[in-house]
């Protein structure tokens, strides 16, 4: 901790440059290419940090002890897109995007070799891990007239990486699980997810249906319809029994 930190008016602290870039740049009248690129952090949970930091706090055999010197969890992000507007009522967006998540936060089984604490173990948090996402993303906005206007979104997204959760490493010290050193669908990957946002606008005075002035006017209407696809699992394939 003391080495990977800088001391500044009497206290410890680290740094860390976030650089971002966006670029637009149109084919056609109508017709514009981006692409943008971008590290973005994320700071570690004061328990992955904090966490038994004083060893009296210390009673049972399995404990996860906090790592003070923990880096941010850092995405860097990758997009590139096509928006194509076919009519001042209808835009058609699809952007394809790539992100790698580095220094993910897993737990870790230690066992000490110094002085007194020979064959001593522990469990902490360490920036071991990692992950990545990659997709497209189909977005279509359709107005029509005042009265409506909609957004329609659709994406399929692969999600892979070592473990899903931090805890992974303490299920393989506690429960005699194996450990995962190949790279598989994440618990939190969701292949497919689909979304509609409506808007519905009935001006004052206009009514609904042919209905006259302060009948059925002056509504507004919003709804979001949302689909969202399950986890992946991988089948289990039953090759014989022990005796």
């Amino acid at each position: 901790y003391i080495d990977n930190t800088y001391e500044l008016f009497g206290m410890r602290w680290k740094g860390r440059l976030s650089p971002r870039v966006g670029i637009s740049h149109p084919i056609t009248n109508n017709q514009t290419l981006f692409f943008s690129y971008g590290h973005f952090n994320k700071r570690p949970k004061p328990q992955f940090v904090y966490a038994k930091l004083n060893p009296q706090s210390a009673q049972s055999s399995y404990q996860k002890f906090g790592n003070p010197d923990l880096d941010p969890e850092t995405t860097v992000s990758y997009e590139l897109g096509i928006r194509n507007q076919f009519t001042s009522d209808d835009v058609l967006t699809i952007t394809a995007y790539y992100k790698n998540i580095y220094d993910y936060v897993s737990t870790k089984n230690i066992i000490i070799n110094d002085g007194r604490f020979i064959g001593k173990s522990f469990i902490s948090y360490f920036n071991q891990d990692y992950a990545r996402t990659r997709g497209i993303e189909i977005e279509y906005k359709k107005r029509i007239g005042g009265w409506f206007n909609g957004k329609f979104n659709f994406t399929y997204s692969v999600a892979t990486g070592k473990s899903s959760t931090s805890d992974q490493g303490y299920l393989v010290a506690t429960r005699g699980l194996q450990e995962t050193i190949s790279e598989n669908f994440l618990g939190w990957d969701r292949p497919i997810t689909a979304s509609a946002n409506l808007f519905f606008k009935i001006e004052k005075g206009k009514g609904l249906f042919g209905f006259g002035k302060n009948i059925l006017d002056n509504i507004n209407i919003k709804t979001r319809l949302f689909f969202q696809s399950g986890k992946r699992y991988t089948p289990q394939i039953l090759t014989g029994y022990f005796a």
